[in-house]
């Protein structure tokens, strides 16, 4: 009885803590609470003979920060300075946030593909031109790999088994 009270307190327990480890890597991946503080970087690609914006990259790139860029610069341009998007990023809603002379606010939303091959009108985003204080937001896709898989499958078999457990007991 106490083997089983035991075991039963052992797979309670272990359930718990994967729960708790998985809530804990969703808060820390996707929102904005997280358990890292990194400091704002600034980049600078300025051109001297030019006049020169301030810029902001978010979200799945190689390098988020702040940036100094011409311009004259593109959407194509800024993302190539931030590193290019990660293998997370979703190319299909990219979004440029703006602060507009009369103090509000309008968001622009891309498409990867019409920045690259979309050359037949002239109105496509490609052509919107930055403006200081662009935002440019690269979201990303939500993806599963093994180890999410395994996590909750391990949560669920250890849940089963603890309710088993909890029906042995009861029955005895």
């Amino acid at each position: 009885m106490k083997k089983t009270l035991l075991g039963f307190a052992i797979l309670l327990l272990f359930n718990v803590f994967i729960y708790s480890q998985n809530r804990d890597e969703q808060l820390g991946s996707g929102s904005i609470i997280s358990k890292q503080t990194v400091p704002i970087s600034v980049f600078d690609y300025s051109d001297p003979e030019s006049v020169n914006i301030k810029v902001a990259v978010w979200g799945s790139t190689k390098i988020t920060g702040k940036f100094i860029i011409p311009i004259y610069s593109t959407v194509n341009d800024l993302l190539s300075y931030a590193g290019g998007p990660l293998e997370t990023a979703n190319l299909e809603d990219l979004r440029i946030y703006r602060t507009n002379p009369d103090s509000s606010q309008s968001i622009i939303n891309l498409k990867y593909g019409d920045l690259l091959f979309d050359t037949d009108t002239l109105d496509i985003p490609k052509y919107i031109p930055l403006k200081g204080g662009d935002v440019l937001l690269v979201s990303a896709k939500q993806r599963f790999f093994l180890r999410d898989y395994l996590s909750w499958g391990f949560a669920i078999i250890t849940t089963l088994a603890s309710v088993a457990s909890l029906i042995v007991i009861l029955k005895k």
